[in-house]
């Protein structure tokens, strides 16, 4: 891409070197202002991360890589070798007594802390991961008081039922059911709807609940339309459906 138009009729323009990395961003804010150059002076790592560039406004911006190729620091200075006007370092692995176990680094990050010039306390983020590597627990600290916090519980699956091939699609059950929000449980008409191609039969099929929920169970009132002739072609809605 060498040019972006915006509908405010600002337009951005990037300049590459012979090699292709990019070595310049500029633009008008519209058709009459004068021209402003928004990034350059990049220089880049041997893996092409983009380590330091000079913003617009004469700060500079680096960046710091692990031997994973992984963002561990990114900040903005007044100088190359400066970042005391902002910054942020990322830890992968996992939190253990409120330290980052750096030997158990999957790709996820355990922590982030944040320096902004002016306030005396870094910001430190920490993150806790299920051993799928979902994230399951998120604080934001100042000075070791918690500033905010949230946790996740996340339904776990049996390891047969996760190595499950794409092909074979298991009985869909009740803790699959997710009611619309936006009606109530018990007035719900359609509670659930499902599309798979049976890999036996080459069909298409759908499952539908039109009955209310009773004392939380729901009655299942199963459809299913078949179309034996290609596995490629649409699936047709049954007359029956009123979907």
């Amino acid at each position: 891409m060498i040019e972006e138009t915006y509908l405010s009729t600002r337009v951005v323009r990037y300049e590459y070197e012979p090699d292709g990395d990019l070595s310049r961003i500029w633009g008008k804010a519209n058709q009459i202002a004068p021209e402003r150059t928004y990034a350059n002076s990049f220089s880049y790592t041997a893996s092409g991360g983009i380590e330091r560039m000079k913003l617009g406004n004469n700060r500079w911006e680096t960046a710091k890589f692990n031997e994973r190729a992984q963002l561990t620091e990114i900040g903005i200075g007044v100088g190359v070798s400066d970042n005391s006007v902002w910054k942020l370092e990322y830890k992968y692995g996992e939190l253990e007594s409120g330290s980052v176990n750096a030997s158990k680094n999957t790709g996820n990050i355990a922590q982030m802390v944040m320096t902004v010039a002016g306030i005396a306390n870094p910001i430190v983020q920490n993150y806790k991961y299920d051993p799928l590597y979902r994230l399951t627990e998120a604080e934001e600290k100042n000075n070791r008081t918690e500033n905010a916090g949230q946790n996740w519980t996340l339904p776990a699956r049996p390891a047969a039922e996760r190595r499950q091939s794409l092909a074979v699609r298991r009985k869909p059950t009740e803790s699959d059911r997710i009611p619309n929000p936006s009606r109530r449980a018990t007035a719900h008409r359609i509670l659930d709807f499902r599309f798979w191609i049976s890999p036996t039969r080459r069909s298409c099929a759908f499952t539908r609940d039109r009955r209310k929920r009773t004392n939380g169970v729901s009655i299942s009132d199963r459809s299913e339309i078949q179309n034996r002739n290609s596995k490629n072609r649409p699936c047709r809605r049954s007359r029956d459906s009123n979907l």
